[in-house]
């Protein structure tokens, strides 16, 4: 079969002329030493789950990192890549998203504070602790499952059935493909009421993460795909430090 060349190289070109994904934190993300204190936000049962193609390329522009546009209920450009390609790797998965408040981020050798590079209103970089809202990316395999297994051992452990009522420590040991993870459940405690009445809807959670992970969408016209973005981000500016 011969290959629509021109077709390939246009939809490349609005592929990479497509919005790009949002810079604004969404994720919780740590590196090797990093110990994150957090609260969830949500319980497991309520949690997010979403079909992800996530798949990794030493070059960044055939990086794969979005949810599948079958979440928006469109036809999506990476399933049918993944089909035409016979690539396994690009197949969607399921991945569980729990919001969490994060009250800190600390380097455990050294103390202190993890932080982050924002601009600030005159474009300028300032830096910035890790703390407030952000999601746990939990897939169903892998390292980072070990997350969710500990978070399941709690429900299935106490009474309650909670897991909003404590708050978690999770520790990053080593990198890469040698990673992995401690969690730890603090004493149950109230969490406080400013960060309870702040907590965004869970639907904001979701506009954010279609904002960080955008979908590819095949459109009607033959060969053209389009980046799927909300504009609704997930705000943490104003909740108070604890």
């Amino acid at each position: 079969m011969a290959l629509d060349v021109l077709g390939m190289i246009d939809k490349a070109t609005e592929k990479a002329s497509a919005p790009k994904a949002s810079r604004k934190p969404v994720f919780l993300y740590l590196a090797e030493s990093q110990k994150a204190l957090v609260r969830p936000m949500f319980n497991l049962t309520e949690a997010l789950v979403l079909a992800k193609h996530n798949k990794w390329s030493e070059n960044r522009d055939y990086r794969v990192n979005a949810l599948c546009a079958a979440e928006v209920g469109k036809a999506c450009e990476h399933c049918a890549n993944a089909k035409e390609l016979e690539d396994k790797k690009l197949n969607a998965s399921s991945v569980l998203f729990l919001p969490v408040y994060v009250y800190n981020v600390i380097n455990v050798k050294t103390g202190e504070r993890v932080v982050y590079t924002e601009k600030d209103e005159h474009d300028k970089d300032v830096e910035k602790p890790v703390s407030g809202f952000r999601v746990l990316e939990l897939p169903f395999f892998g390292r980072a499952f070990s997350i969710l297994q500990a978070l399941r051992a709690h429900i299935r452990d106490e009474d309650g059935h909670d897991i909003r009522v404590c708050d978690f420590s999770i520790e990053q040991l080593g990198a890469g493909q040698n990673k992995s993870f401690i969690v730890k459940e603090k004493p149950p405690q109230a969490i406080h009421p400013k960060i309870a009445a702040a907590c965004p809807p869970l639907e904001k959670f979701r506009e954010a993460l279609l904002a960080a992970c955008p979908p590819l969408v095949v459109t009607e016209s033959v060969g053209s795909v389009q980046s799927v973005a909300q504009s609704n981000q997930v705000e943490d500016d104003d909740i108070p430090e604890f």
